[in-house]
C-alpha cells in the first residue's frame, strides 16, 4: 500500500511540475516568436529595391531556422531555464529580442 501511494504521489509532482513547465515554455516561445515577428515586420517594412527584398526573404530563412532550432518538446522535457541564453547563441539572440 505504501508503495502504491508513493509512486502516486511522485507522478502527481511531475504532473504539477510538467503542467507548470508546459506554460513557461508555451509563454516563451510565444515571446521570442513574437519579437522575431516583429523585427522581420521592420525590415520588411524598410525594403524598397528588389535586392532588399532578396535580403529579406534570405534573412526570414535563417530567423525561421533559428525559430526551429529546438522543438516545442525539447524545451518541455529539459531541464535548462527558459532564457535566451541559455538556447541560442548570441548571433540568434540579436534577432529574437
Amino acid at each position: 500500500m505504501f508503495l502504491v501511494i508513493s509512486i502516486s504521489i511522485i507522478m502527481l509532482i511531475f504532473s504539477f511540475y510538467f503542467l507548470i513547465r508546459n506554460n513557461k515554455v508555451y509563454e516563451f516561445r510565444i515571446k521570442y516568436s513574437n519579437a522575431a515577428f516583429n523585427y522581420l515586420q521592420k525590415v520588411l517594412d524598410s525594403c524598397v529595391t528588389r535586392q532588399d527584398f532578396d535580403n529579406y526573404y534570405v534573412l526570414r530563412d535563417d530567423l525561421l531556422n533559428i525559430m526551429d532550432k529546438y522543438s516545442y518538446y525539447q524545451m518541455l522535457y529539459s531541464f535548462k531555464s527558459l532564457k535566451l541564453e541559455n538556447w541560442f547563441s548570441k548571433e540568434e539572440i540579436k534577432y529574437l529580442i
